[in-house]
Order: C-alpha cells, then sequence, then structure tokens
C-alpha cells in the first residue's frame, strides 16, 4: 500500500515538472512579442529543453519569427521569419488536431504585417479553436 502511495507520489510530481515547465513557456510566450527579454528567456527555455513535443516545436517556431521583431538586418528578419514559418507548418503536419499548435499559428497570423502573405490560415484555425 505504502508503495502505491510513493509511486503515485512520485509520478504526480513528475507530472507537474513537465508541466510547469509548459507553462513557463506558455507564459513566456505571451510576453515575448513586447518583451525582448521575455523573448531571450523563451529562446534559453526551448534550447535546453530536448523534447519532440510537437507543443514545444510549435513554441520554438514561433519564437524563431518573433526573434525577427528584435534584429534589425532586413534579411535576417526574412529568413527568421521563413524559418519559423517552415517549422510551425512541420509541427501542424505532424500533430493537425492539436488545438495549441492551431492557436499558435493563429496568433502569428493574426499579427502579421499582410504584405508578408501569411494569414491564409486564420478563419480555419479560429473555427478549429471554437469547436
Amino acid at each position: 500500500m505504502r508503495l502505491k502511495l510513493i509511486l503515485i507520489l512520485l509520478l504526480n510530481f513528475i507530472y507537474q515538472e513537465g508541466n510547469s515547465e509548459l507553462i513557463k513557456i506558455r507564459n513566456l510566450y505571451e510576453q515575448s512579442a513586447v518583451k525582448e527579454e521575455s523573448h531571450l528567456k523563451l529562446t534559453d527555455l526551448l534550447l535546453t529543453n530536448k523534447s519532440e513535443n510537437t507543443s514545444l516545436i510549435g513554441y520554438k517556431a514561433a519564437n524563431i519569427m518573433i526573434g525577427a521583431n528584435y534584429v534589425f538586418n532586413p534579411i535576417t528578419k526574412w529568413n527568421k521569419f521563413n524559418k519559423g514559418k517552415k517549422l510551425l507548418e512541420l509541427a501542424i503536419e505532424k500533430e493537425p488536431n492539436s488545438i495549441e499548435i492551431r492557436y499558435i499559428r493563429f496568433t502569428i497570423q493574426t499579427n502579421l504585417p499582410k504584405f508578408l502573405g501569411y494569414s491564409s490560415y486564420i478563419n480555419r484555425d479560429k473555427d478549429f479553436i471554437i469547436n
């Protein structure tokens, strides 16, 4: 009986540890578009996390695109945008029914300038998230 209780508590602790990191990533993602410090913290956190979780891949992609806000060179901006876009689409391709990844794409597309031409999924993602 004690062994079962200890095992349950241990598994719960491990689950909360992984979950707390995802919560940190989500919070930093919200702030990273307006605070470069948050963007840098998110970059460090995502670089240390080696998980192949598709949600984390989506956050990595979004973070790359957000990084374009903090560079001056237009070519570097364009390259960051394209690299993040490809990675985000790859994450969605791997797990097309993930609400979190669709939400990430929705937030990116609704906040990008229209001339970049990456806004074709806004309505589809919005409907998917709502449903």
